[in-house]
């Protein structure tokens, strides 16, 4: 696994915000990557629905200038797209409770640390990517294209879901990835924090 390495003063910042909110299950969610088989359709979804089952949820958005579209518009939402720096945002996830994202440089950073991790995975399998990294739990869709093993810079370039009046042109490795089985996949970590925290 891969090493990250901050200043005393990178760390005291992020402590000083988890501090803040340590009675909150703080959710990093990475929003793109760089093509678009990098970006999940269903994310703000799947935050939503969440975020109303759980009052102590903050949901953390981080990514660059243009992740702010994706940015959700919910009240327990802390938006930091554009915002922070990506050293910033990889630091996050060696304190957050959990990380979630496609492959991206985020869940990269992630891979460093025990923090638990949901990767969306798109054109890479567990095996090529993430087989090392502790606490990770891989989802992927059942679609025969899966793993392409390229970075899709066109909507043309792989099959999309033509069937799916919302998403229009979106490739199937993200928009077959079923949003129920994310969001159970966030419960379980999130059950699990919960169960830590109660005295016993």
């Amino acid at each position: 696994n891969g090493e990250l390495y901050f200043t005393d003063e990178e760390e005291k910042i992020v402590r000083n915000f988890i501090r803040k909110n340590n009675d909150k299950f703080i959710l990093l969610w990475g929003l793109s990557g760089s093509a678009f088989h990098k970006t999940y359709p269903y994310a703000e979804y799947v935050a939503e629905v969440f975020s109303k089952r759980h009052k102590d949820v903050l949901i953390v958005t981080v990514g660059d200038e243009l992740c702010k579209l994706l940015e959700f518009n919910l009240p327990n939402v802390y938006k930091t797209c554009g915002k922070w720096s990506m050293r910033r945002s990889m630091i996050m996830t060696k304190y957050a409770d959990l990380v979630i994202g496609t492959d991206t440089g985020l869940m990269h950073a992630a891979g460093c640390y025990d923090t638990s991790k949901i990767l969306l995975l798109s054109a890479n399998t567990e095996e090529n990517l993430s087989k090392y990294w502790k606490n990770c739990n891989n989802l992927s869709a059942d679609v025969p294209c899966q793993p392409c093993h390229r970075l899709i810079y066109t909507l043309g370039a792989c099959p999309s879901d033509n069937n799916n009046l919302v998403l229009g042109n979106y490739p199937v490795c993200m928009s077959k990835l079923d949003a129920l089985m994310v969001l159970n996949a966030i419960e379980e970590v999130y059950s699990q924090w919960q169960s830590q925290r109660l005295p016993h």
